[in-house]
């Protein structure tokens, strides 16, 4: 029901922001609305260099020398990632991206079962990700994208006082994701992402700027 709500937000965002994109000047990168043909635009493709904010959870596992315990590890931080949009000639409304990116920031972790008790704030993680996603632009100035994402993350939550130690999710982790873009000024792209991760974890969404060279 969460990801269902965010799609909902998502979709009702699109159309915000493709009535306000409607209302500014020409994207230089394409130069008539709906027409998205080498032409027309100069090149079949893009690339763009993206800096934001991205969150998600991890299934917590915490043990002691007598019990285990469950809990939630909470990611957060920021995403630098660069991606290439391509357009299929024979559909120029329809293409592909590809994008590869680095993730930093910081995990809170804490049990929830109340078996033992196990609380961590502001550990360190890195995290590699790629992806490879279906895209159609509904104008020159607002697109949508889904496909697979697969990520590699390192994080060692360690131990706390009483002895208890946890670990959360997997180092590695896959999963399908989806993100609306809309250019509000020449040159810049809002990207807004929501998904699912699906070994030991749930919900991801970030917030970016896309900056096309």
């Amino acid at each position: 029901m969460y990801l269902f709500n965010q799609i909902t937000k998502l979709i009702v965002l699109i159309l915000i922001l493709g009535s306000f994109a409607r209302a500014q000047d020409a994207d230089p990168r394409i130069e008539e609305e709906n027409t998205f043909t080498k032409e027309t635009s100069g090149k079949d493709h893009q690339w763009l260099i993206n800096f934001g904010y991205v969150s998600w959870e991890e299934q917590l596992t915490v043990n002691s020398a007598t019990a285990s315990d469950w809990g939630v590890a909470n990611f957060s931080g920021n995403l630098i990632s660069i991606d290439r949009e391509s357009y299929f000639s024979t559909a120029p409304h329809h293409g592909v991206i590809y994008e590869a990116g680095l993730l930093y920031g910081v995990v809170d972790a804490q049990d929830k079962g109340g078996l033992l008790t196990y609380s961590v704030a502001n550990i360190s993680y890195s995290a590699e990700e790629i992806s490879y996603r279906y895209l159609y632009r509904f104008t020159s100035k607002v697109a949508m994208s889904v496909g697979p994402i697969l990520m590699a993350r390192q994080v060692t939550l360690g131990s706390v006082g009483n002895g208890t130690s946890a670990t959360s999710g997997n180092n590695f982790n896959y999963g399908a994701i989806f993100d609306a873009r809309a250019t509000l000024f020449p040159k810049f792209d809002f990207i807004m992402t929501g998904g699912t991760l699906l070994s030991n974890a749930s919900t991801l969404w970030g917030l970016s700027i896309g900056y096309l060279f």
